[in-house]
């Protein structure tokens, strides 16, 4: 059995717990109005990917642009890819503050920023010159901003890779990329009369730490809120979940990682939240890890 910290406090937990939808599925209807909303590109289909259950993208493409979108999800990038993260030498001045600004500007211009979110952050995409031949190069710029916007549903919070749209500027204040994975609501598939609590989710990462052969692990932070899925992965239902956050420790405490561990909150839950992990084999002891790399060389 792991070792168990426990460094953050408990969330606090709603009065009337919030229900689990069910999610309504991508149709054609809104491929035809995402490509409307750029309407003077003339756009052709590029190609179709099907390659398992779990995914399947159609690509746009009019001159440098691309429109990806990815069906199972709901969700789809706008980019531009001759401008999209590249270092043309120029450095991003403009603050957070700013950023934001255009960012809404953009999103509003589009109608791609529902009411039911929140400002998340600000991040930049840095570069810099190392040292040649002993002499440090000086150069550190900023390339790129991403302005991330996060998903509510009623006031509760969504968490994971999906619930974001992020609007990606150049040193102009162009958009250069748009990311929205965004799944639509489809109606309250049930109502929520009782939650776990917090520790429970706790208990369950204990158990799946314990299989992996985690040696220690520090409990961060525990989020309550809904989570959402990211590219290409199917999910049915949003339901509530407990997202615990932690540092993980194997058995020589040389080697840390920072894991998340999802779990549902309600009692009525629907099921596993995210797809269950593969398992682990156990780590081999010190000793005859430093034989067997001996026996290599």
């Amino acid at each position: 059995m792991p070792t168990i910290k426990i460094s953050a406090a408990m969330p606090e937990l709603p009065r009337n717990p919030p229900p689990i939808y069910k999610l309504s599925m991508w149709n054609r209807t809104r491929e035809r109005e995402l490509l409307n909303l750029w309407g003077k590109l003339k756009w052709e289909q590029r190609r179709t990917d099907v390659g398992s259950a779990r995914l399947s993208l159609v690509v746009f493409s009019a001159g440098s642009n691309d429109l990806i979108i990815h069906r199972i999800a709901g969700a789809f990038r706008f980019r531009d890819r001759n401008r999209w993260m590249v270092d043309d030498g120029s450095d991003l001045k403009f603050s957070d503050e700013e950023a934001i600004g255009i960012g809404r500007e953009y999103l509003d211009r589009y109608d791609l920023l529902p009411s039911e979110s929140r400002f998340l952050r600000v991040s930049r995409l840095h570069v810099a010159t190392g040292e040649i031949n002993g002499k440090r190069g000086g150069d550190h710029r900023v390339i790129d901003a991403g302005v991330i916007f996060q998903r509510t549903i009623d006031g509760t919070p969504v968490y994971g890779q999906g619930g974001k749209v992020v609007v990606y500027l150049n040193h102009e204040g162009n958009m250069t990329c748009l990311d929205k994975i965004w799944r639509p609501l489809d109606s309250v598939y049930r109502e929520v009369k009782e939650l776990y609590p917090p520790q429970h989710a706790i208990d369950e990462a204990t158990r799946l730490w314990k299989r992996q052969h985690v040696w220690k692990a520090e409990v961060k932070k525990v989020l309550f809120g809904y989570h959402e899925l990211g590219w290409d992965e199917r999910q049915r239902y949003m339901q509530p979940a407990f997202i615990v956050l932690a540092t993980l420790t194997g058995p020589d405490e040389r080697v840390k990682v920072n894991a998340f561990h999802v779990t549902a909150a309600a009692v009525n839950h629907m099921g596993r939240i995210i797809p269950p992990l593969k398992k682990m084999p156990p780590p081999k002891p010190r000793q005859e890890q430093e034989r067997s790399s001996a026996a290599r060389r």
